[in-house]
């Protein structure tokens, strides 16, 4: 019966001995982890990121022209400045479903 708990106290020890980590191991873990949660949020950020830019084919553009002229010889009444300026706000209508493609392909990244 002595043999029995002598060996049953002999093994839970080395039991316990041989489950813990070492300081450095534990600290290649716990880089190794804190590396992997760091890639897993950068792809996170970069799906989220292609997620809202292929949005933006859904919304209207806004594009400008614009000219500036001036004129070194005055003649007359005319002006020796001109400016002109153009706005334009564009939407695609119809693009061949490539923007609906684009993202249902980013949303599901």
């Amino acid at each position: 019966m002595r043999k029995i708990i002598l060996l049953t106290v002999a093994m839970v020890f080395t039991l316990q001995a041989w489950s813990q980590l070492s300081l450095e191991a534990y600290r290649n873990r716990v880089y190794a982890f804190s590396t992997e949660l760091k890639s897993a949020e950068a792809d996170i950020d970069r799906a989220y990121a292609d997620m809202r830019m292929a949005h933006t084919d859904f919304l209207p553009s806004l594009s400008a022209n614009g000219s500036f002229t001036t004129d070194f010889s005055r003649k007359r009444d005319a002006d020796l400045w001109g400016f002109t300026l153009q706005p334009q706000v564009e939407q695609v209508l119809y693009g061949g479903g490539v923007v609906r493609a684009t993202y249902r392909r980013a949303q599901d990244n």
